[in-house]
């Protein structure tokens, strides 16, 4: 993960006058327009893009996954998860919803700009400060049957916390400036590296658990530095002066961040149990099965970080309409991934990741029909980020939290590792019953539909068509 800057402007981007005027949003909700693109690229190009970056992440993850996972086997696989699993959980907790707020009101203040980013960035610091110092106390503690030295190793590692929270900043920077390629970048630069620095351990003989860890954490510098130039682009102040920004940031980023925190906790709460429960053994057969069953939701992230930017500024119903749609394109490309996941399942963790991992195979089936429903709630959730309406994720991400925990507590005892997926597996089903009930009940309309009707088929229709055609979609009225 990286910094709070965005990397250089080729010189074939838009000009900042350009970029200001595309990056207001026309309250007619035009659900072609792909503001703050290029000129005549459109939401259809801008998917495909993401789509194919990450795939490409995908793909890098997998490889580092099954570098790691053979040379390291099980229970080394499960040493280095639960090293790295304290950054990630903090940076995630540690951001205070600042990222998604700065892509917000970018979108919607354009010309101030400057000042938001700088604010948020003098925001992320301080953020990222507390949460390593949190960390660094709490670590012994939550690793207290693991080895000394990978308590200490844990504890070096809480650097990569400033870094990710730093680059979670810079791709917020960019997604509300529309500039969704190179947040992809951003976003997929240190999985390519971190392959490339495990290839290297793999060839020279020296993979073991801590050289593994730093190259999962210091690959992500290279893209910081490089996001850290491009800082001189956005003008700087001293952080007395940016109050005000930094007020309006940490209005829309804490009534997001319930949502945030609840979201972290209930993504890696399965986790955190299964170190606390299980053998290290355990916990990396079910990390490789969390990792696999995560590789069929690259349309639903990719949605995700789109949808959000473009959807700010539109009418209620402009808004649920592209939602309705993003909703129904991302339930279709999930379960086509899902279905040959679920089908390939035990052929791919023998023969990717050794007969040692076919432990995974029960558990992995279970975690599919997850991120199938995962991505109906993450969808979901961008129309009320959108319409200024953060808390009503935040209710949805407490309520699959709060089910979360004792599910996992009672299960994973009992069941193992197939406990642990039908624990989030039911958190997951409870918070899609409270996203899709929030439409009427704090929107006043019905839930998006998750079969397409005959206007939605033929809408689909001439997006294919017209990208089949590689020709630009001229914006409708």
């Amino acid at each position: 993960m990286l910094p709070s800057v965005v990397p250089a402007k080729p010189e074939n981007m838009p000009t900042e006058a350009t970029q200001a005027g595309v990056t207001a949003i026309a309250p007619s909700g035009n659900i072609d327009q792909f503001a703050g693109a290029p000129s005549r690229q459109n939401l259809t190009y801008a998917f495909v893009h993401s789509i194919g970056l990450r795939a490409l992440m995908v793909l890098a993850n997998s490889a580092t996954g099954i570098m790691t996972a053979r040379s390291l086997h099980p229970d080394g696989r499960g040493e280095l998860s639960a090293i790295l699993l304290g950054p990630q959980v903090l940076a995630g907790i540690a951001a205070l919803g600042v990222p998604t707020a700065l892509t917000y009101h970018i979108r919607l203040h354009a010309a101030g700009k400057d000042d938001y980013v700088a604010a948020s960035t003098y925001l992320a610091l301080v953020c990222s400060a507390a949460a390593m110092i949190v960390g660094l106390v709490s670590i012994p503690y939550a690793l207290s049957h693991y080895s000394a030295s990978d308590v200490l190793w844990a504890k070096w590692l809480m650097i990569s916390v400033m870094v990710a929270i730093l680059l979670s900043v810079a791709r917020g920077t960019l997604e509300g400036e529309g500039r969704f390629f190179f947040s992809n970048i951003l976003l997929v630069a240190p999985h390519l590296l971190t392959v490339v620095g495990i290839s290297v351990l793999v060839l020279t003989k020296r993979m073991s658990i801590l050289p593994a860890g730093l190259v999962y954490v210091l690959t992500p510098v290279i893209p910081l530095l490089a996001a850290c130039l491009s800082a001189r682009a956005y003008r700087w102040r001293s952080p007395w002066s940016l109050v005000g920004p930094a007020k309006q940031l940490l209005s829309y980023g804490l009534r997001s961040y319930g949502g945030d925190l609840s979201g972290i906790l209930t993504l890696y709460i399965d986790q955190a149990l299964v170190v606390a429960l299980l053998s290290p053994i355990e916990m990396g057969a079910y990390v490789i099965a969390l990792n696999l069953s995560r590789t069929v939701n690259i349309a639903q992230q990719s949605i995700c970080a789109i949808l959000f930017p473009q959807s700010v500024g539109r009418s209620t119903e402009a808004t649920i309409l592209l939602n309705r749609r993003a909703l129904q394109a991302s339930i279709a490309l999930s379960l086509i991934a899902g279905g040959v996941v679920s089908i390939l399942g035990s052929a791919l963790l023998r023969i990717l990741y050794g007969k040692a991992y076919m432990i995974s195979a029960g558990v992995l089936r279970i975690l599919l029909l997850e991120v199938l429903l995962n991505g109906v709630v993450a969808v979901c959730a961008q129309a009320f980020m959108a319409l200024n309406r953060p808390g009503i994720v935040t209710l949805q991400q407490i309520c699959g939290l709060v089910l979360a925990v004792p599910l996992l507590a009672w299960l994973i005892p009992r069941y193992g590792l197939v406990g642990a997926g039908f624990g989030i597996l039911g958190a997951t089903t409870f918070r899609t019953i409270v996203i899709l009930a929030s439409f009427p009940v704090f929107l006043g309309r019905p839930a998006p539909g998750l079969l397409p009707n005959a206007g939605d088929r033929a809408w689909f229709l001439d997006r294919l068509g017209h990208l089949w055609r590689s020709r630009p979609l001229e914006a409708k009225a």
